[in-house]
């Protein structure tokens, strides 16, 4: 055995910084879940299963379906399929109706619906198109053309130009706009995916 090894990957060994913690309880881990398999006081350390499947307590009010994404509600310890605030979990292991007080979770796998990587390159699909239309904001031909003759007079230049400044700032805050529309996807991708601290 390597001389680097420390213990097997399905349990760790996790320091309780709040309340106690009973044993069977879901336990957050910032971006999964795991199962205290011991009581773990407040300030103590104790093992945390990582991997399996388990009965939990669930929130009432939604069903589950086999292979749905689960997360740990943070502040009544229960399992949930609502994302928004909550730590990934696992997955359904098997199907729960809404009524259910309990529901079987296995830690772990996909901790997003669907694939993590996957869900972050949907929240990136396609092109930024700048405008609203589809056509990219493209700033190199917003200059236009001076209005009037081949010897345009001053005021003609001079209403050109503020047209093409114009036009030249509106397509630059457009595409500022939709680059952060599209960065904040891809946050809030990473997030949900259990890639990213929620916080």
């Amino acid at each position: 055995m390597a001389t680097n090894f420390v213990q097997d990957g399905d349990i760790v060994t996790y320091t309780n910084a709040s309340t106690a913690i009973l044993s069977g309880a879901l336990v957050p881990l910032v971006n999964r879940a795991g199962i205290a398999l011991v009581d773990i006081a407040g300030g103590a350390s104790g093992s945390v299963q990582v991997e399996g499947i388990f009965t939990v307590p669930k929130t009432t009010g939604a069903s589950w379906t086999i292979g749905q994404a689960l997360y740990v509600d943070d502040l009544t310890g229960k399992a949930t399929v609502v994302a928004s605030d909550n730590v990934p979990a696992g997955f359904a292991a098997a199907d729960a109706t809404s009524g259910a007080a309990t529901g079987n979770i296995a830690l772990g796998g996909n901790l997003a619906s669907g694939n993590p990587v996957a869900t972050v390159v949907a929240a990136v699909a396609g092109t930024l198109t700048g405008t609203v239309d589809g056509t990219i904001a493209d700033i190199a031909a917003s200059g236009g053309a001076c209005a009037g003759s081949a010897s345009p007079s001053a005021t003609n230049v001079d209403s050109a130009i503020a047209t093409a400044v114009a036009s030249i700032v509106t397509g630059t805050n457009t595409q500022h706009k939709e680059l952060q529309t599209t960065l904040n996807a891809v946050i809030a991708a990473l997030k949900a995916a259990g890639l990213m601290a929620s916080a």
